[in-house]
């Protein structure tokens, strides 16, 4: 009975060790978490609250990036109220056609931080792994549906980025 529960827990744990990163060698087909990184470094060098200068420069680098992947960000702007907190907010958006779709997946981040953090974690890792899955799936074969990128703004204020996006005539 002992070595069934030692080999039962040796099992569980190996099956929930996570996998190991890409290399940024992997085939370009493939995410790759060392490609993404330089995009969370860039990112969260410094805090970047909604409205800022820092904030203006993210906003910048996620376009320049797009642009380079061939694809048409769009900037949506507008100034929106949530509760009791009020903000101009500067969503992107983009969308990697579909070869015959009936539809879009969307793929959703936000690229401002708190005023006391850069916010790696919090939310530059979800739009590093927006890009680099961008990057990856513009090196393939089309999809069959659309996928909209969607980055947002104003999120640490209260989701303002995501509540100007839905309540908006996009």
């Amino acid at each position: 009975v002992l070595v069934g529960v030692v080999a039962l827990a040796a099992g569980a744990y190996l099956v929930r060790a996570a996998p190991q990163p890409h290399p940024a060698s992997s085939p370009l087909v493939e995410f790759s978490a060392h490609r993404a990184l330089p995009h969370v470094e860039q990112i969260a060098a410094v805090p970047h609250p909604v409205g800022s200068a820092a904030n203006a420069r993210v906003r910048d680098y996620i376009l320049d990036d797009l642009d380079e992947l061939g694809l048409q960000p769009r900037l949506l702007r507008a100034t929106t109220a949530r509760g009791n907190e009020v903000a101009r907010v500067e969503n992107i958006h983009a969308r990697i056609p579909g070869r015959d779709s009936t539809g879009h997946v969307v793929l959703a981040a936000h690229y401002d931080s708190t005023s006391q953090a850069p916010g790696a974690a919090d939310d530059a890792a979800g739009v590093a792994a927006i890009l680099e899955t961008a990057r990856a799936l513009r090196a393939g074969v089309p999809l069959r549906n659309d996928i909209d990128l969607l980055i947002t703004d104003g999120e640490e204020p209260g989701l303002l980025g995501a509540h100007a996006f839905v309540t908006a005539d996009v």
